[in-house]
């Protein structure tokens, strides 16, 4: 179904929406409704969208589930879910910050607090707030346009990340620190065990065996801490990769498929596709 639904182009987007906040269109924040007004059919996204719902009500398609949504809310979008905004309340206050999975990699991957904030999304992707946690995600948002406003500086981005750290970490310490004795270390360590190994290795038994658990116990650990099994997440390192290649090198297909280790074109055509919803040559050519 994925593979009818277009890309957004956030770049447009925001060319054509209000006020924003933006480093070259690789993290943005914006509060603009413009966008559920003009741009109400269905996307995928490749950003990472944290959404704050402060005021009014909302109505939306996030990945094929209908949700009515009452403020105050968090809304997780992760790379490659379909996203389509339906309505909104006429009181609506709403705040985004948009982040390309390139930057997020840089200053966040496999950092666990990031990925109890992204990725333990299970059956939901929306978290309604407590009313006394509502100033700390209005002062969050407002910082980090304070901080993106402020053009003088070239360290912008690393101010704003080690804000969103401290974001994530205030906003689940709660759900930090009851799961920090039950599989957070076993997260840490099979994601830098993924980080050297995903080319060649690409089985939960082997991972498992490396953390020195049963298959079974490793993938209700890493699933019940990140939200997604480890097939999940070597699938996922893969199309990364792949994608990376795809746009920023002139490999061919099949060369891309013998860099990244498959037996042939067609087994790596049918993987991406199968993760991606949409053949290498097909995002490539989107892309160009």
């Amino acid at each position: 179904m994925k593979s009818n639904i277009s890309f957004i182009d956030w770049t447009k987007i925001f060319d054509k929406v209000g006020e924003i906040y933006k480093i070259d269109y690789n993290l943005m924040y914006y509060y603009d409704i413009k966008f559920i007004e003009n741009y109400n059919e269905a996307y995928q996204t490749e950003y990472y969208i944290d959404i704050f719902l402060e005021k009014g009500s909302l109505t939306l398609i996030l990945d094929m589930k209908e949700y009515v949504i009452n403020s105050p809310t968090i809304i997780l979008v992760q790379e490659n879910q379909v996203l389509q905004f339906l309505s909104y309340s006429e009181d609506i206050i709403i705040h985004y910050i948009v982040v390309t999975p390139q930057i997020k990699e840089k200053f966040l991957t496999n950092h666990i607090i990031n990925i109890s904030h992204h990725n333990r999304v299970k059956a939901n992707h929306i978290f309604p707030l407590h009313e006394d946690d509502v100033m700390l995600f209005v002062d969050f948002f407002y910082n980090v346009k304070k901080y993106l406003s402020i053009t003088s500086t070239p360290y912008r981005i690393e101010a704003v990340f080690y804000l969103i750290r401290s974001y994530y970490f205030l906003s689940f310490k709660g759900e930090v620190e009851k799961k920090a004795s039950n599989g957070f270390g076993v997260c840490e360590r099979f994601f830098a065990l993924l980080d050297k190994y995903f080319l060649t290795e690409r089985s939960s038994a082997f991972y498992a065996k490396r953390v020195c658990l049963s298959k079974v116990h490793f993938e209700y650990i890493v699933k019940s801490n990140t939200g997604n099994s480890p097939k999940k997440w070597i699938d996922d390192k893969l199309v990364k990769e792949a994608k990376k290649l795809l746009l920023e090198t002139d490999m061919s297909i099949g060369a891309i498929a013998r860099c990244l280790k498959f037996n042939s074109t067609a087994h790596f055509s049918n993987f991406f596709k199968r993760v991606l919803g949409l053949s290498p040559w097909d995002f490539r050519n989107k892309k160009s």
